[in-house]
């Protein structure tokens, strides 16, 4: 049996910087830099029993992590603290950085037939960090769960020199990173929590994006105080940071790094209450960040985690800003990137949620331009304009393209979740059927994947309109075949 802790990346860099609340980062002789996780949910499994299944390829046998066996290791409801978790590991421990992931929560195993995936080959394209010393143990005297003040287990002496000198660190691929948020350890002993994972050798590799990655939840914010950001750092002010951004002479010289690591500091300042009066400026730098030709993948993290940070702290303000345009479209747009979508998913589904920042049907319009789709909202009598009847041959779009798949689904999830969203006034009978016109566009596309998020979506429409407004369930089809 192997224990297995998922989690998200929130900070990766000096640990000086690694504080949680008023704990204030300490320095280590195990190094200078760290990774900072929260939101940790363990696993242990146990391979010749956990559910799993073959690939769509048939090449990969591929298990489960349910909530149904979730411990949860971090915030009030914690079941465990990390260190229990851990228990009586020893070994080393892999840590998976963005891990290949498929819908349902299933992860690489082993090939079919064949040998276990190793660590490189489950993430996504960053790479691995492996913990421990030559002899491969003490993977956990690299764990912290106080901002490094100690560590989960320690050793002394010559065993240390050891330890520090081997910490084994795959250096991700630049052109193929991700930089992502999503973090997973590999099944082998592993790391997690509100948790830091200190590294002496080779520590440029893990901070080598941005070194301040804020918190970033999909769910409402319900987390442990101890969960929270950091409190005020030293540094730049957001006026400051946006100077050198707003600079053409300056931007144009500048190093994705530094771009990433600057729009990233901007997101943190404008969130924060003496920084609301440089969020409309902030908003149009992460416009054309976002909005760029060729723009590299760790600048667009950077700007995507900016603008929900800016959004959530502007709320329904957002969506008045003559920059949301843009924001919106090219986040739905990122969904459609593999090396952005899941960041993307996360700032939409946070900026929707309750409704906070914005709507489906006030998005209606951006969704069907990156969908390739006419949009015509105007009705009359209740009946729909004849131009949104040719919506079931969806025109090309040459300025998107791409594959539609994941913004489909996320639709039909938006709309789900909208359902239940109380403080969310629901949607006009004419909007709800333009989202039904979307669904259709797509009922009958080549790829088996959409087909069936295009019929989600439907039904998602079929209930909301039962759910939300008050339909029977006959008004409710016949909504859905006038279309």
């Amino acid at each position: 049996r192997v224990r297995v802790i998922t989690g998200v990346t929130d900070f990766s860099g000096n640990v000086k910087s690694s504080g949680i609340g008023k704990l204030a980062g300490s320095e280590n002789e195990l190094g200078s830099e760290c990774i900072r996780v929260r939101n940790a949910k363990g696993y242990y499994v146990d391979y010749k029993e956990v559910e799993s299944r073959v690939s769509r390829d048939k090449k990969i046998e591929e298990f489960h992590l349910g909530d149904q066996n979730t411990l949860m290791l971090t915030g009030r409801n914690a079941a465990l603290s990390v260190a229990e978790f851990f228990k009586g590991c020893h070994g080393a421990i892999d840590v998976i950085l963005d891990p290949q992931k498929e819908a349902g929560g299933y992860y690489p195993m082993k090939e079919v037939g064949g040998r276990k995936i190793a660590p490189q080959f489950r993430s996504k394209g960053i790479g691995y960090i492996r913990l421990g010393d030559d002899m491969g143990e003490n993977g956990l005297a690299f764990l912290s769960s106080n901002a490094c003040s100690t560590f989960l287990s320690s050793v002394s002496g010559s065993s240390m020199s050891s330890v520090k000198s081997n910490t084994k660190l795959v250096k991700p691929n630049v052109d193929k990173q991700e930089g992502g948020r999503t973090f997973k350890p590999d099944v082998d002993k592993q790391e997690g929590g509100r948790t830091s994972l200190s590294n002496a050798s080779n520590h440029r590799a893990v901070s080598a994006r941005k070194p301040k990655l804020p918190p970033l939840s999909t769910e409402d914010d319900s987390d442990d105080e101890s969960d929270d950001d950091d409190s005020e750092d030293d540094g730049p002010s957001a006026s400051e940071i946006l100077k050198q951004l707003q600079s053409p002479e300056m931007y144009s010289n500048m190093k994705w790094k530094d771009k990433a690591e600057l729009i990233s500091q901007l997101g943190n300042k404008a969130s924060k209450e003496d920084g609301m009066h440089v969020r409309p400026q902030a908003l149009n730098i992460i416009q054309d960040a976002l909005g760029g030709k060729n723009a590299n993948v760790h600048v667009l993290r950077s700007a995507l985690i900016a603008a929900g940070l800016i959004g959530v702290s502007m709320g329904t303000d957002l969506i008045k800003q003559s920059s949301w345009k843009t924001i919106m479209i090219e986040t739905i747009k990122l969904l459609k990137n593999k090396q952005c979508f899941s960041l993307a998913k996360k700032v939409l589904e946070q900026l929707h949620i309750h409704g906070r920042c914005f709507t489906v049907a006030n998005s209606l319009e951006f969704i069907a331009h990156v969908l390739g789709v006419g949009f015509n909202s105007s009705t009359s009598g209740g009946k729909r304009n004849s131009q949104v009847t040719e919506l079931s041959q969806p025109r090309k779009s040459s300025a998107v393209g791409g594959n539609n798949i994941e913004v489909v689904g996320w639709l039909a999830e938006s709309i789900g979740r909208e359902r239940k969203m109380e403080s969310v006034n629901p949607m006009q009978e004419r909007s709800l059927l333009v989202a039904f016109d979307l669904f259709l566009s797509f009922a009958n596309h080549r790829e088996q994947n959409c087909r069936k998020n295009a019929t989600d979506g439907l039904v998602q429409c079929v209930l909301y309109s039962v759910e939300k407004l008050d339909k029977d369930m006959a008004q409710a089809m016949n909504m859905c075949s006038s279309v």
